[in-house]
């Protein structure tokens, strides 16, 4: 091959001499020791013709890596690749290429250490001028994926297993066959069987308003009228009887009366609740305490059960209040109204007033129909030490 300044030897230059320029890795530059061929160089010719031949096993998929990260020297960091691989770990044998897509670089795998996550390359094994993979690179990592080819032959031989079975199968159903033949007449006998029994029990089905058997089955739903009632004897088989309008006789009924006789029953008492301990109240100063709200709808009094601790100073109001709901926002004060004194009654707030000493009481207090009730306590004048009410709470029904 001529060099760019040989000089072609006196009468050596003929037709057939061409000069061939070799340029290097960067393209525009010849080729030398700085700027040498690439892999990929590019070589102007006026002819060339290549024969080559590539393969490649076709059931495996090729993957590219993702999140693919330079660290500056000659580790490519990237997403974990092991779940698409043959062997289930990345390894050297399956790289295809490692290429710079910002610096349009191929590096050379030889000896490189392969991991799931990272390639480090192998400096020495690098043609020389290549870059190295920066932080800021873009980078295309091709590796040969999950081997298809041997996961349908895999698939294949499990679908041939079963086709197997399904054939044993289906010669082991003809075997039955015979068996349920056998028992396709057993059940024809059943049926027959069945047949007779329902046509010994027809006379237990009769239409309303029609004659019916004498003697009807005990398995008839409906009922018998008859002007004179059958007197049976112990242990006979009876069946239901109604009156001339088709309504059942049941226990009570009179002949004579054509009706059922009533015995009046004594009521059953009604008995108070038991014992339910209500809110601890205790007032310290003249504003009201609320206690919990009670259903009083099904009662007609509450018996206030309570204990009081003494104070020495003070008595205490008792209120009690009827709410609309349990959850009321207006508090409706029970009140007392006076005896008339020249056609006017007067209405008062009603308060229960108790002494400051120590007591244990109970009062009865009408619910006069409400609904809910509650128990507010306060001081009256706001005087002394507080006092504390322990209360349980029984509920009169109606």
């Amino acid at each position: 091959m001529a060099k760019k300044d040989d000089a072609v030897p006196e009468f050596g230059y003929s037709s057939t001499v061409r000069k061939t320029l070799v340029l290097g890795k960067d393209g525009e530059t010849l080729a030398s020791a700085a700027n040498p061929l690439p892999v990929d160089a590019v070589v102007s010719v006026d002819t060339m013709t290549i024969n080559a031949e590539m393969k490649e096993a076709s059931g495996q998929d090729y993957y590219v890596t993702t999140t693919n990260l330079g660290d500056g020297t000659l580790t490519i960091g990237f997403d974990d690749a092991s779940s698409f691989t043959v062997a289930g770990a990345l390894a050297l044998q399956d790289i295809v290429s490692i290429e710079n897509k910002t610096q349009g670089w191929i590096y050379v795998s030889k000896g490189a250490t392969v991991g799931d996550t990272s390639i480090l390359l192998v400096a020495a094994n690098q043609t020389t001028g290549y870059p190295v993979p920066g932080a800021a690179d873009e980078f295309e990592i091709v590796y040969r994926g999950i081997d298809r080819i041997g996961s349908s032959n895999a698939l294949l031989t499990t679908i041939d297993s079963d086709t197997d079975d399904i054939k044993t199968a289906t010669e082991a159903s003809a075997v039955d066959l015979a068996a349920i033949e056998l028992l396709n007449a057993d059940i024809k006998t059943a049926t027959e069987a069945t047949q007779t029994a329902t046509e010994l029990i027809d006379d237990a089905i009769a239409t309303d308003d029609s004659a019916q058997s004498a003697t009807p089955s005990v398995m008839n739903a409906g009922a018998e009228y008859k002007a004179s009632r059958t007197e049976y004897a112990d242990g006979d088989a009876t069946i239901l009887h109604s009156d001339i309008k088709g309504g059942l006789i049941i226990a009570g009924y009179d002949d004579t009366l054509e009706g059922v006789k009533n015995f009046p029953q004594s009521n059953a008492p009604k008995l108070a609740t038991s014992p339910e301990a209500y809110t601890v109240l205790t007032a310290t100063t003249v504003a009201y305490v609320e206690g919990s709200v009670i259903d009083t709808r099904a009662y007609s009094d509450i018996l206030f059960h309570y204990s009081k601790t003494a104070s020495d100073a003070d008595n205490s109001y008792l209120k009690a209040v009827t709410l609309l709901s349990a959850d009321g926002a207006v508090d409706y004060q029970q009140t007392s109204i006076t005896a008339p004194s020249s056609g006017v009654s007067v209405i008062d707030d009603n308060v229960y007033e108790r002494d400051k000493a120590a007591l244990v009481e109970v009062i009865s207090i009408p619910t006069n129909g409400a609904n809910f009730m509650r128990f507010d306590l306060a001081k009256v004048t706001d005087a002394g030490t507080d006092s504390a009410w322990t209360i349980f709470i029984t509920k009169v029904p109606r």
